[in-house]
């Protein structure tokens, strides 16, 4: 069996910079709601959470150009973000969120793939950080291995050309899965 890195790898070295920045969509909008979930709850924050909603609109927007390094830029400016260390309790998983944003606008900003890893990997780390949390048994950095890599194929196996409905079916189920995760997380604390 190949492994994870083995095909993140083979996949970002492809060079299709579309189904590369649509993969780093589809990781981020899988952790967002770890962010606006938390932080929507403090009405001081709102500005927060519509930029973050914002930038995975453009993330997943077939438009050629956004002002990514502003984006990218004013998410480092986050509370999460900005601080020297990780915040404590649930604002570490909005700071692995906001990270996971960063640098999928990072990616969008350079094409360089070493921002698809980093997002990949805050989106693990929290994965990780939740399983340890809860402690059910469940293994959800394993969880979200197997969700990048089934992206990963979704991505490669589609036509040259494809439309709307692979970006559209991505997001769906990443929103999907972060709403999970956020109510998993939740029921726990």
């Amino acid at each position: 069996m190949v492994s994870y890195e083995t095909t993140l790898r083979h996949f970002l070295s492809s060079g299709d910079v579309e189904r590369a920045g649509l993969f780093a969509a589809s990781c981020a909008e899988r952790m967002a709601q770890l962010f606006t979930g938390v932080v929507g709850t403090d009405p001081a924050r709102a500005a927060d959470v519509e930029l973050v909603v914002d930038c995975l609109d453009r993330l997943w927007s077939t438009a050629a150009t956004h002002p990514w390094e502003e984006l990218a830029d004013r998410l480092l400016r986050l509370p999460e973000l900005a601080g020297e260390e990780v915040p404590d309790g649930l604002y570490s998983y909005a700071y692995e969120a906001a990270g996971a944003l960063h640098y999928a606008c990072k990616y969008r900003e350079t094409h360089d793939t070493t921002h698809i890893e980093s997002c990949c990997n805050h989106a693990l780390n929290a994965a990780e950080f939740i399983s340890d949390e809860i402690g059910d048994g469940v293994d959800r950095y394993e969880v979200e291995c197997t969700r990048q890599l089934a992206d990963i194929s979704d991505l490669s196996s589609a036509p040259r050309a494809f439309d709307d409905s692979l970006r559209q079916a991505l997001r769906d189920r990443s929103r999907e899965h972060s709403k999970a995760l956020l109510a998993e997380l939740i029921q726990a604390t």
